[in-house]
């Protein structure tokens, strides 16, 4: 399942949906639909990493957080066989935010170290930098102040 021939039409849609993304939620997971039953057909992993993840993203940007994790969790097996490190960390990320939302903190610090494992291995320095402000500012909320500041730095 390694298909990275994709046509234009999926490429097209795939970048409607990075651009889009937060837009239109609605035509966001059509879009995402129509990658994943192609990829589905084509057997391409990296197609069907990239819609569930954005799937996941919509929802989570809808409030529908129990999706978020079905989603995600679709994703992250195809991310990471496809390689898509960036998307795998920062679905790691998007899972703690949730947990947080669900006050499931120990998760939520799982799921955050779990993604800076990605980052820090291929230089992700981006998302590195987004997990370590949001695992900072957990770390104040819970007033452990010393580990905060270590994220936060």
């Amino acid at each position: 399942m390694e298909n990275h021939k994709t046509d234009d039409r999926m490429e097209d849609l795939m970048q409607k949906v990075r651009e889009g993304r937060g837009t239109d939620a609605a035509c966001m997971l059509d879009y995402c639909t129509q990658i994943e039953e192609y990829a589905e057909r084509a057997g391409d992993a990296r197609l069907l990493g990239f819609s569930h993840y954005y799937k996941g993203r919509t929802y989570y940007l809808s409030n529908e957080t129990g999706k978020v994790f079905e989603e995600i969790g679709e994703a992250l097996g195809y991310l990471e066989q496809s390689g898509q490190w960036e998307l795998v960390a920062a679905a790691y990320n998007l899972m703690a935010i949730v947990s947080v939302g669900k006050g499931n903190l120990s998760f939520a610090i799982e799921y955050y170290l779990a993604g800076l494992k990605y980052c820090k291995k291929y230089e992700l320095i981006e998302v590195e930098s987004r997990i370590e402000s949001n695992l900072g500012s957990l770390y104040m909320e819970c007033g452990q102040y010393s580990d905060a500041r270590d994220y936060l730095e």
